[in-house]
């Protein structure tokens, strides 16, 4: 892309968020870093602005097209605002506004993002440079250390290139479409829909008890999201008895590639309650199985060159926008939503030096408001030894996180509300 008034396509994972974005339905997620100091504003503002020239691919606006949208670059850094109201709201239609913002609050920066634009790999990347750039401002001293030392200083061209089209395949067979899976019962609420209520686990704790059932974090919390939705599906008794869990997986670990755009798949671990319940163990075993064969290289291959060849077809690239939207927007809805039960993002351990570890506190991850349909979603992300949960929903009910932590608390995990919002 060329910085002088260029212009990029969307990357293929980002192509159904413009059709489906809409009212509380925002696609905007949210990363914040707790300092262990209060923020200075004057020098987050030049941060910003500094940060954001390392990152050309961000600093574009989403502009309507006949056949698709695109990204034009107008070159602008993110707005900063006051960090208060409702997280991931949507972003304003506006000429001129770049998809992701800068809030704080207290000893809080938080950066926000449309997914058009990136992932929360993408997303970290950039949060882990501002805070890098942060710091050194503060110490007004150029030789200070970075809070994160493997952060890529600047944004490479080959880092803004599509790497779906690099990995997908010709003539690949597409993966079998799946029956629909059990949704959560729970009314939502009245607008303003979506809250986050976070929850904080020691990490050593949750380690140690991953350990005894020779499981990944993500196997282990994958697993009591499961457990948690066939608790309220048997008290439930009605509906699909498959139980399925939408778990993203960054490509970026698997390919050794380090772009900011889009990267991710998802597999989808699921159980089957017409064969019984299943006791927590087993679901490991279930989680354990379904990740393994769905995140293998031919399988994420399989579900790559769908997507791809969907938006490479004749038909479709010759088919106005207008009416693209409204069959992406159907399919989104009868297809995609319908096939899962819940997401849980994993955002791993976020490694830091000594230095960064004495300045920051812990992160969160505030995942996209979810769909109506689906009502809770989940994002996990561990800094030192605070893991912390947040859970976005649309609902006034919190049955599905009193389990879920019960859950934990049952195993002998400590657990305490974080931040409730």
């Amino acid at each position: 892309m060329n910085k002088q008034g260029g212009w990029m396509k969307l990357d293929n994972a980002a192509k159904i968020y413009p059709p489906v974005t809409r009212g509380e339905l925002t696609s905007v997620f949210r990363l914040t870093a707790i300092l262990n100091a209060p923020v200075k504003i004057t020098v987050l503002q030049k941060s910003v602005k500094e940060a954001s020239l390392l990152f050309p691919s961000f600093s574009v606006e989403l502009c309507k097209g006949f056949f698709w949208y695109y990204l034009e670059y107008n070159g602008l850094p993110p707005r900063i605002h006051p960090d208060e109201g409702t997280p991931c709201q949507a972003f304003p239609k506006s000429k001129g506004e770049v998809m992701y913002r800068i809030l704080a609050r207290e000893n809080r920066i938080s950066a926000e993002f449309l997914h058009v634009i990136t992932d929360g790999g993408g997303a970290l990347i950039f949060l882990k440079t501002l805070l890098n750039i942060y710091n050194r401002n503060c110490s007004e001293n150029a030789d200070a250390n970075l809070l994160f030392p493997d952060t890529p200083i600047v944004e490479s061209k080959e880092g803004t290139e599509d790497k779906f089209k690099k990995i997908s395949k010709k003539k690949f067979p597409h993966p079998d479409r799946l029956a629909p899976a059990w949704h959560l019962p729970f009314q939502t609420r009245a607008t303003p829909r979506f809250k986050a209520m976070s929850f904080c686990i020691p990490t050593d704790k949750l380690i140690e008890k991953v350990k005894e059932y020779n499981a990944t974090i993500t196997e282990f919390l994958t697993a009591a999201y499961l457990y948690s939705l066939q608790e309220l599906r048997e008290k439930e008794r009605k509906g699909s008895k498959l139980l399925r869990v939408q778990v993203p997986v960054d490509l970026r670990r698997r390919y050794n590639e380090k772009t900011t755009r889009n990267f991710s798949a998802f597999v989808l671990p699921e159980i089957d309650l017409r064969m019984g319940s299943y006791t927590f163990g087993e679901i490991i075993q279930e989680v354990r199985i379904a990740i393994a064969l769905m995140a293998s290289e031919k399988r994420l291959t399989k579900i790559i060159s769908r997507n791809v060849s969907k938006e490479e077809s004749p038909f479709i690239r010759v088919t106005p926008l207008l009416l693209k939207q409204v069959v992406l927007r159907f399919a989104y809805n009868r297809f995609g939503i319908s096939q899962y039960s819940g997401t849980i993002t994993n955002m791993g351990k976020i490694d830091a030096s000594e230095k960064g570890k004495s300045e920051i506190n812990s992160m969160i991850v505030i995942p996209p408001p979810p769909h109506p349909i689906v009502k809770i979603t989940c994002a996990v992300v561990s800094f030192g030894n605070n893991t912390i949960l947040t859970f976005g929903s649309v609902t006034g009910e919190t049955t599905f996180e009193t389990t879920f932590m019960r859950l934990l608390t049952g195993k002998g995990i400590p657990v305490k509300v974080f931040q409730i919002r």
